[in-house]
This record gives structure tokens, sequence and C-alpha cells, in this order.
């Protein structure tokens, strides 16, 4: 018996012995807990990642770590509720990005005695791929300029506006940035949903961690479940977020069976593989009338509207206007070392002209394409107001302003008609004169408004 003993523990100290080596060999760093998650054993690239000596981790639980906010998530302390293997990203105290695989050692009986991490640091492959991102739109641009773009000193990210309305949703949006819950953002097409999605993203703890977009509109039905949940060894925009923010813009054009595993992930956060990126969503849409014809899932409405944000179109921020016109100005006068001007005269001009269906993204592009084919320091009134006209003459009687469900899109026209129609006319026979449809019509749906 004794030798039997002696002949074990000789094994386990082999055991031990091999294990150090590894750990010492090691690029990657290896991290090792008990069943309960305090720290047995680590490699000595846990300091380069993590910022704690050996002798500062041993002993510590997990949970100690991670309410030190030493890493999140734990990676550990997943596997030990899951009771399974976990692959996913995490963002240590640093700074530093890591794709980390979590297994657990079970004995005979199925009880988890060990739990061991090799975490792989990806922080530079991953500033690699956003600093491409951040370039790609002036990558044509001659150095010069393009050293004035890198080298511009860098400010808190702020959103330029005077409207109560949107003060409100700016309000609303830093408010986000302190909590983890998710965002729906609401809002005609090109008032800036993106941009406010970023904001609460670069206001919130998780702004050293990536920030990536994707728009479900834009991509082909065959490749949009692989763009945002991955498919084999390629991984989806949820996963590339780890330790940030993911950006679903346009969620209402997610295909049905999408949606029910996006809220899946949603539901099981703390214990997806996908759990350390948070969810913004962002639509143009009436969400509430696609879920009545049955477009859109009930439930993954209300997990990913906790906080909604409502983004009013730039007609009703006249106030803005000038303001936004001379920010967009003073970027492109900058790029291109410029001092180009637009008259007081005409920036009320265009405060009143128009009702900006393209809303800032409009706005935005009529200032480049001033500032391209003026030839002078001064953008001269005809310029000005020869893009305006043209794009005045194109509106229509009925504007379109977001999209929604073909049903609900006529039920509301034929309410506004009637509205219109019984203010106009005293009796239910002029309407229908006026509509061109029988009295008995109008009766029947003036009894239904």
């Amino acid at each position: 018996m004794n030798r039997k003993r002696e002949e074990l523990n000789s094994i386990d100290e082999i055991a031990d012995g091999e294990l150090k080596t590894i750990f010492d060999i090691s690029h990657d760093a290896i991290y090792m807990s008990d069943g309960e998650g305090r720290t047995l054993k680590v490699s000595s690239g846990c300091e380069r990642i993590w910022g704690y000596k050996e002798t500062e981790l041993l002993g510590k639980t997990v949970y100690e770590l991670e309410k030190e906010g030493a890493y999140s998530p734990s990676i550990t302390r997943l596997v030990l509720e899951k009771k399974e293997k976990v692959s996913m990203i995490q963002v240590t105290k640093l700074g530093r990005r890591l794709k980390v695989i979590g297994a657990p050692i079970k004995n005979t009986k199925g009880d988890i005695i060990r739990v061991v991490n090799i975490s792989k640091d990806i922080t530079e492959q991953n500033q690699s791929l956003q600093n491409e991102k951040k370039i790609a739109p002036f990558e044509h641009l001659p150095q010069g300029q393009m050293e004035r773009l890198n080298n511009k000193k860098v400010k808190q990210m702020y959103i330029l506006s005077e409207n109560e309305e949107m003060k409100t949703a700016v309000s609303r949006a830093e408010r986000a940035a302190l909590v983890e819950s998710s965002v729906l953002i609401h809002g005609e097409s090109g008032v800036g949903k993106e941009t406010m999605a970023y904001f609460i993203h670069e206001r919130s703890p998780r702004n050293k961690g990536p920030f990536e977009t994707v728009r479900c509109g834009a991509i082909l039905l065959s490749n949009i479940e692989k763009e945002i949940f991955g498919q084999g060894e390629e991984i989806g925009a949820i996963e590339k977020a780890g330790g940030g923010t993911v950006f679903l813009d346009e969620i209402d054009l997610l295909p049905l069976p999408l949606q029910l595993k996006l809220s899946y992930l949603v539901e099981q956060q703390l214990t997806s593989s996908y759990t350390s990126a948070r969810f913004i969503t962002g639509t143009s849409t009436n969400l509430t009338e696609s879920i009545k014809i049955g477009e859109f899932r009930k439930e993954l409405y209300y997990q990913l509207s906790i906080i909604p944000i409502q983004i009013p179109p730039l007609r009703n921020r006249k106030e803005d206007i000038i303001p936004l016109t001379l920010h967009f100005l003073e970027k492109i006068n900058f790029l291109y070392e410029s001092k180009k001007k637009l008259h007081p005269r005409l920036l009320k001009k265009l405060q009143n002209y128009y009702s900006w269906p393209g809303n800032v993204r409009e706005l935005k592009a009529l200032v480049e394409r001033l500032f391209v084919l003026t030839e002078g320091e001064w953008i001269q009134e005809e310029q000005l107001m020869s893009d305006i006209l043209v794009s005045a003459k194109n509106e229509k009687k009925i504007e379109i302003h977001e999209l929604m469900p073909l049903k609900a899109a006529v039920h509301l026209v034929e309410q506004e008609l009637l509205r219109k129609a019984k203010k106009k006319y005293k009796s239910t026979t002029q309407i229908a004169r006026a509509l061109g449809v029988n009295q008995s019509t109008i009766s029947r749906k003036l009894s239904r408004f």
C-alpha cells in the first residue's frame, strides 16, 4: 500500500513538473483554477496581459478578480456555470483583448475539479482591423491630408444640437452609456442612428473595445447569418465586438429565423460565447406595426428596446441646420486646408426653404458638393439655391419618412385622407364624391376611425 502511494506521489510530481514546463514555455497565457474558481497556477504571460504578478493571483478566486475589474467577463466563471468548454473574447483592465478558451477537467463522478484557460492576445490584430475601417473612406487622399487626419487632436465625442427633442435623446444616450442594457434607436434614414450608437459606445466603460456595425438591409440573405453570428472558423460581428459594442442597423430586416437566434443570444447573454458584446440596434420602421402583422418577434422587441431612443428628423430640428452646416464645412476646410465660407443670408435659406427628406446625411452631402463646386472663397447663393431647387422640385405631395409594412402604410394614408376630407366637407356624400367611392364605404370607414 505504501509503495503504491509513493508511486502515485511520484507520478503527481512528474505531472506537476511537466505542467510547469508547459506553463513556462508557452507564449499564450495559461491559467488554472480549482473547482471553486480559486487560482492554482498561472503562466508568466498572465502578468503581461492582466497586469497582476503571479503572487497576486494565487489563492484569489475568479469572482474576486472579476469584481476588481481584472477582466470581463471571467471565462472560468462561465465554465463553472455552464459545466462545459467556453470560447469567447475577454477584455482586461489593461485594455487588452484576449481570445480565451476555457475547459473543465472532471473527475470520475463528473464533478469539475480544475478549469484551464488558454488566452491569446489579439489586441494588435483587432486594432489593425479597426484602423483599416477608420482610414478606408480617406484612402484616396494625398499623404499630406492623411497626416492631418491622423495628427488632429481627438476630443471626447459630442453630438451637435440646439433642439430640445434632440437634447432629450442625447441625455438618454448618456444615461444609457452608464449601464449594460440594450438600446433601440429609432429614426428616419439619415438622422444619425449609427452616430448615436457610437456616441453611447464612446461614453461607456466599453470604449476601449471594438465597435462593430452591421446593416442588415445591405447584406445578401444568404450571407447575413455568417456576417452577424459567424460560421465555422469565421467569426461574426457579435463575437468580433467582444468587450465592446455591436450595432445592428435596420434590425427590422433581419429574417424571422435569425430574429429567434438573436433573441436566444440576448436572453442567454451571461452564459453565451458571444456575451461580451453589448447590443444596440437601429430601425427606421414602426416595429409595433411589424409585430402586428407577424414580421417581427414580440419577445425580441422587448429585449432590444429596454432603452428606446427617438432621433427627430432634421425638418423638426431647424435650429440645428445652421450649426450642422458650419460644422461640416469646418471639417472639410480642415481636411483640405481651405477657408471657404457660406454667407449668413444663405444659411437662413437653408434653414427655411427645404424639408430635408434625407436628413443630416443629405445636408452633409450638400455641404461637400458645394465645397467642391465652388471655386472662390465664398460659396455663392446661386450655386447653393440651384442644388436646393432641384431637390425641392422632386419632393412629392406625399412624403415617406420611414419604412413600414405596406398594410400599415395604406391604413395610415387612408386615415389621413378621411381626416382631411371630413374637415373640408360636411356630409359623407360629399366626402365619398371627393374620394371617388360609395357613401356606404365612407360611413363604414369613418365608424372605424
